[in-house]
């Protein structure tokens, strides 16, 4: 039809290969977290340890002190607990095994922390955009990316 398009995309899911390289070879451009992060992977693995923490305060604000514990607990086979990872970020800064342990459980599909585009709005105006000059390169770079194809636009 003559548009551009793109797609903003996790990458914790394989896509078909086939499809992709065809949308790509018609002028689609993809851009995506690096592999296997979701959106919220790339979130806590690459905010600020500040961000970080104020991302589990939100999350616990819009379901529950007891669903955000669950969440961590599940996804940690019974290891970790949210008390943990709240003494952990008191006693210096989150450890890239917790980071990825938050990510999982903010992510998980049956009681993801902000599953929904008002919660993400939110989280992005609030949390994510104020800490903009820390982002790690690996969210940065890839926002960089999406914005290059919007500039690129007529």
């Amino acid at each position: 039809l003559g548009y551009r398009t793109a797609i903003f995309m996790d990458s914790d899911v394989a896509v078909d290969a086939t499809a992709e390289a065809a949308f790509m070879a018609s002028g689609g451009v993809v851009v995506r977290w690096q592999d296997g992060f979701a959106l919220e992977d790339a979130l806590f693995h690459h905010l600020p340890d500040d961000a970080v923490e104020a991302l589990i305060y939100r999350a616990i604000e819009l379901h529950d002190e007891g669903m955000v514990d669950a969440n961590i607990t599940s996804k940690s086979n019974g290891r970790v607990k949210l008390a943990q990872v709240q003494t952990e970020k008191a006693a210096g800064v989150y450890s890239a095994d917790t980071r990825t342990l938050l990510g999982q459980s903010a992510r998980k599909k049956n009681g993801g922390w902000f599953k929904s585009v008002g919660y993400m709005e939110d989280v992005t105006f609030d949390i994510v955009l104020p800490c903009h000059s820390r982002w790690g390169a690996g969210f940065g770079d890839t926002i960089k990316a999406l914005w290059k194809w919007i500039d690129s636009g007529s």
